[in-house]
């Protein structure tokens, strides 16, 4: 007889997120769960005769072996979510926006009730890549700071520009590359982009080495990546069709 697992809110959400990865999930006749990459695919063997919460419990005793393969082969299909005209994209949330033409300060963030409120119309591009340059700068500056000094690295120079096929690079002895676009994920996620960069101060290479120096600095690594994967907008101010 199978135990009965019983599962928080956070839990239920964190299966949800993590039945979401995988590409197909299917019953086999072997005894053992068994995680597959194939093609892009991230595919899912349950045995016979285990019910659903068995299989949820499986899923959290498992997710950072799920995170890690998912980072390196799913294409997931997952719904997509359209971003209104009013709503703007910024460090992971969709926010609703609001001129305030009274506004002393340049921007407000309810981030209760999910609003930005601003003096300039941020639905303008030129000030909405305005708001996210500066919110880049001001962020970004302060996590390169944080883990660069838990790790011991002296940080020369910041360099924050819109790369079209790099995150970040680690561009010389003590300087570090970011992209300004990553001011759209979740901090979590922009800590794994900085993290990275920081780990090539031990490893200028990808290999082995060098990712487990990564998850050794950074230890929910792929995990909050993943977000990249998932919901990166290929247009920058995001105008398209995008998940958050």
């Amino acid at each position: 007889m199978q135990d009965i697992f019983i599962f928080s809110d956070e839990e239920k959400e964190k299966i949800k997120f993590l039945r979401n990865l995988f590409n197909k999930i299917k019953r086999w006749d072997k005894k053992k769960f068994k995680i597959s990459c194939y093609c892009k695919s991230l595919c899912l063997y349950i045995p016979n005769g285990y019910s659903d919460n068995t299989v949820n419990k499986y899923l959290l005793n498992n997710e950072q072996e799920i995170y890690r393969k998912a980072y390196w082969t799913f294409n997931p299909d997952i719904p997509k979510v359209e971003i209104k005209d009013n709503q703007i994209l910024f460090l992971g949330r969709l926010y609703s926006f609001k001129l305030d033409t009274e506004l002393q300060d340049i921007y407000k963030i309810d981030n209760d009730n999910l609003i930005i409120y601003s003096n300039k119309n941020l639905k303008l591009k030129n000030n909405l890549l305005e708001f996210y340059n500066k919110q880049a700068h001001i962020i970004f500056t302060e996590r390169v700071k944080y883990y660069s000094e838990k790790l011991n690295i002296k940080i020369k120079k910041i360099n924050i520009g819109v790369y079209k096929n790099k995150l970040g690079e680690t561009a010389g002895k003590g300087d570090i590359l970011l992209d300004e676009r990553i001011i759209l994920a979740p901090i979590p996620s922009i800590d794994s982009v900085i993290n990275h960069e920081l780990a090539h101060y031990f490893h200028l290479d990808h290999s082995p080495m060098f990712y487990k120096k990564l998850e050794e600095i950074y230890t929910t690594y792929y995990k909050d990546f993943i977000w990249f994967n998932l919901y990166m907008p290929c247009n920058y101010p995001p105008k398209d069709i995008i998940e958050v």
